[in-house]
């Protein structure tokens, strides 16, 4: 299966993860200083 990464480089971490939540409707499959992950299903980028 074919997986699909990117990077965002923000300013501000708390609100860009705050921002992100929302709009995915998803929790941060990781969230450290410095670094948020969202793990996205493959169909969220084909329907």
């Amino acid at each position: 299966m074919l997986r699909i990464h990117f990077i965002l480089y923000v300013q501000d971490q708390l609100r860009s993860t705050s921002f992100y939540t929302a709009l995915l409707g998803l929790e941060p499959t990781l969230n450290v200083p410095g670094m948020t992950e969202f793990g996205l299903p493959v169909a969220a980028f084909w329907d």
